[in-house]
Formats: structure tokens, C-alpha cells, sequence
């Protein structure tokens, strides 16, 4: 019995009709194209993730200052508090860091004029090879001596307002080389300017004790991110970490309508993160409909050719068969059909693989080969569930009458 079914399958399948077979192989040049599609875009996608998403630079949004009818203001802590409600409306994923700066202070041997620049030590990973402390110079060049003395002209206040400047102060602080260069961080490299004298980095707290040894802030002071500060220290600029790289134009948006005046790297691209957004969608679109296209033509095609085979059934059910032989015989058919198929497109990825020149290519193979078989396991189902489950149901005089109707 089992050599007679074996036979019966083996001739049913040299029947297989030329527009069955030709419905198969559209679908697997469309399944090729599409894996060959999906590998290219993968790439693709590395590259956007190394050139824009692991890039801090692209994430930095910078605000230098600020646009009120024509005439350019500086920033303000109240500007502080407004950027962070901009940006907090637009994505609760950002981090923003204020640059403090004073100028005025000057080497103690050399009279060479030193620019003071001040950062939140809870973001000086960002500049510094390990977090900055209070009390304590660091600078991004060699250093040959451990202390470093500056002198702060020494500022009073008289009854009329006036600033007077007495004796310089000295203000004696270690001195550490553990700024990286702006080759190494990207937020040095978003603010940079050619300075023509030497900067040196201290937080938030340094920066204040200096200020108020050089009598421009009262001792009560003592967060320099406050209001009642006063317009001699303020924000230099403000820089705006946006984890979302597809919020960026949205956020840089808010910002510049509340005329804020920015640098970011987006700033000379018309919206990219919207036309990566845009083009990831596409191409996702473009595969389900391709996929959804060709695999409907394929089930239709086996429909069409278990249709035609309904005579076939009848005369075998009349000589015995019963509904689950038929149901085997042409289910093993379809089985070698879908083998075949995988097989052919298994040695494709596998020579993708080989000729393909991309990163973790062989990471991407067995993804491919997992999507592959998945496609085709779904499709077999469903012809094997929707199609052939119907027809070997029928009984002989129904296959025999929708044989010649269908004919």
C-alpha cells in the first residue's frame, strides 16, 4: 500500500502544471530580491546607526544666544529654565548642559590671559577622562606644574553702582590634564572656537567661589543656575543632549520659533531624521507589499492546479483512497515543492554571505534564513489548511463534476 501511494505521488507530481511551476519561480526571485533587499537596507541602517545614532555630535543641539527684533541677547538662567520647558515638551528624553564662562583671569607668572570655563561635573564625562571635582584646574594640554595661580582683578562696588577694581586676587588651585582633545569629544568639537588664549575647565561650584573672591557675587549665592544671579555670570551657551535622534528637527523647531539661535549638525540637512524616518517606512511597506503580492499569487497557483487535479482525486478515491491518503499523497508533494524551494534559497544566502562585503554579514544570514523559512512555513500552511483540506473532503461525484466545471 505504501509503494502504491508512494507511486501515485510520484506521478502526480510530474503533472505539475507549467503555470504552477512558473508561479514558483516569480516567487522565488521575488523572495531573493527581497532578502537581497532586506541585507542592503541592514547595511544601510548600520550606517545610519554609526554615522548618525552612535554620533554624539548629531544628538548636540547648541544654543549660542538668543534674537529679540533684530538685536542679538545673551543668554540668561531665566533661558536655562525656558530651554529645558521647550525641550521637555517635546521629548522627556534629553540632557542639558550649561557652559558658565569668566573672563578676566590671567597666569600669575606668565600675565598670559586665561578664559575660565564652568560645566556641571555631573556632565564632565562628556569633556573629561574622569569626573571633575571641586576646587581644582583642569586643562586639555601637558602640564608641567601640579598648581596653578591666577590672578582675578578684585572688583567693589560703589554707593552709585559704579565698579571700581582694586588689587588682583590670586587664587591658587591643583592643576590636572584630564580634558580630552576635540578629537575625542564631540561636545568640545560642537563648541569649539579658536580661542586665542588658553582655556581652563572648572564646575559649577569652583567657578562660583572664584567669583565671589573677586567680589561680583555675594557669598549667599550658591547655585549658579539661579535667577537671581546676576548678568555678569551667565550662560555662554547651552547645549541640548536629544537621545531620540528623530526628535531632533522637532526640538531644534521649538527652539528656533522661541528665537533662539542654534548649531546643531542637522542644521544643514532638510529634515534627515524625517527622511530616514520616511525611508525606513518605505522600504518596510515595499517588502510586506512585495511579499503579501507574490505569496498570494503562489497560493492562488496551487489552488489552480488542486482544482484541476479534482478529477484525479475522484477516480483515486473510487479505487480506495481514502480522505487521509489523498490528503499525504498531496501533501508530501507540496512538501518536496517547499524543500526544494528552501534549498534553493538557502545556497543564495549562502553565497550572499560569501560575496557580500558588510559587517556581521554572518549575523545577518541566519535572520534571513529564520525569515525564510517562516515565510514558507506560512504559506504551506495555508495552502495545505485553506485548499487541499477542502478539497479531499469532497466526495467523488462533487470532484468529478467541479473537475469538468472547472475545465
Amino acid at each position: 500500500m505504501k509503494s502504491r501511494g508512494k507511486d501515485t505521488r510520484r506521478l502526480i507530481l510530474k503533472k505539475t502544471g507549467t503555470y504552477l511551476r512558473n508561479a514558483i519561480v516569480i516567487f522565488l526571485l521575488t523572495l531573493a530580491a527581497l532578502v537581497y533587499g532586506i541585507i542592503f537596507f541592514w547595511n544601510f541602517r548600520q550606517e545610519n546607526d554609526k554615522n548618525f545614532t552612535q554620533n554624539d555630535m548629531v544628538h548636540f543641539v547648541q544654543v549660542t544666544g538668543k534674537m529679540d527684533e533684530n538685536n542679538y541677547l545673551s543668554l540668561t538662567n531665566k533661558d536655562y529654565r525656558r530651554i529645558y520647558e521647550i525641550e521637555n515638551a517635546e521629548t522627556k528624553s534629553f540632557t542639558e548642559i550649561a557652559f558658565y564662562q569668566f573672563v578676566g583671569a590671567v597666569e600669575q607668572q606668565t600675565e598670559e590671559p586665561i578664559l575660565l570655563v564652568a560645566i556641571d561635573p555631573v556632565h564632565s564625562s562628556y569633556i573629561s577622562e574622569e569626573k571633575m571635582q571641586d576646587g581644582i584646574y583642569y586643562t586639555n594640554e601637558h602640564v608641567e606644574k601640579e598648581i596653578l595661580n591666577l590672578k582675578i582683578p578684585n572688583v567693589d562696588v560703589d554707593e552709585d553702582g559704579n565698579l571700581h577694581s582694586r588689587e588682583s586676587v590670586i587664587v591658587k588651585r591643583p592643576l590636572m590634564h584630564s580634558i580630552k582633545s576635540e578629537n575625542e569629544s564631540d561636545l568640545l568639537q560642537i563648541r569649539s572656537e579658536d580661542e586665542p588664549v588658553q582655556t581652563i575647565f572648572v564646575t559649577y561650584n569652583t567657578l562660583l567661589e572664584i567669583m565671589k573672591q573677586a567680589g561680583l557675587l555675594e557669598e549667599s549665592v550658591k547655585d549658579i543656575t539661579s535667577e537671581s544671579v546676576p548678568e555678569v555670570l551667565h550662560p555662554s551657551d547651552i547645549i541640548v543632549y536629544i537621545d531620540d535622534m528623530y526628535c531632533i528637527d522637532d526640538c531644534a523647531q521649538a527652539l528656533l520659533d522661541d528665537n533662539y539661535l542654534l548649531n546643531y549638525t542637522f542644521e544643514a540637512f532638510d529634515s534627515l531624521s524625517d527622511s530616514l524616518k520616511k525611508s525606513s517606512v518605505f522600504f518596510v511597506v515595499l517588502v510586506i507589499l512585495l511579499l503579501a503580492t507574490s505569496g498570494i499569487n503562489v497560493y492562488l497557483s496551487f489552488c489552480s492546479y488542486l482544482q484541476m487535479q479534482q478529477k484525479d482525486m475522484g477516480i483515486l478515491k473510487f479505487y480506495g483512497y481514502s480522505k487521509e491518503q489523498l490528503y499525504n499523497i498531496y501533501k508530501q508533494n507540496i512538501n518536496v515543492v517547499f524543500v526544494i524551494c528552501f534549498g534553493a534559497l538557502l545556497v543564495y544566502l549562502l553565497l550572499l554571505g560569501f560575496l557580500i562585503n558588510m559587517d556581521n554579514i554572518w549575523k545577518v544570514i541566519p535572520i534571513m534564513v529564520i525569515f525564510v523559512v517562516v515565510i514558507l512555513i506560512i504559506l504551506r500552511g495555508l495552502i495545505l489548511k485553506l485548499s487541499l483540506k477542502r478539497m479531499v473532503d469532497k466526495e467523488i461525484l462533487c470532484l468529478v463534476k467541479s473537475s469538468k466545471e472547472f475545465e
